[in-house]
């Protein structure tokens, strides 16, 4: 009884651990799996479009993309500016 326990033990582990160092691989792969240069912003909804357009303007921020999903805009910031970018953004009420 002891033995089978030891078995299955040992046949587990060798199952699951392709599975374990998979996943360690695939965490690897994502490690820097963000954008550098962008911020996302969201807007107020009372927030009208000519507003959104003049805060991008200010901040030298061009809009990429949108996630309707979210209501976020993912905004192109100049190179090295992000964090002080997101805190002007966050400023203005963003």
């Amino acid at each position: 009884m002891k033995v089978f326990r030891i078995v299955l033990i040992v046949v587990v582990l060798l199952v699951l651990l392709p599975l374990a160092s998979s996943a360690v691989v695939e965490g690897k792969s994502n490690a820097r799996s963000f954008a550098a240069d962008d911020i996302l912003v969201k807007f107020k909804a009372t927030t009208d479009a000519a507003t959104e357009r003049t805060i991008h303007a200010k901040h030298s921020g061009s809009v990429s993309h949108v996630i309707p999903q979210l209501g976020v805009e993912v905004v192109r910031i100049p190179k090295g500016k992000a964090l002080e970018e997101a805190r002007a953004y966050q400023s203005e009420g963003c």
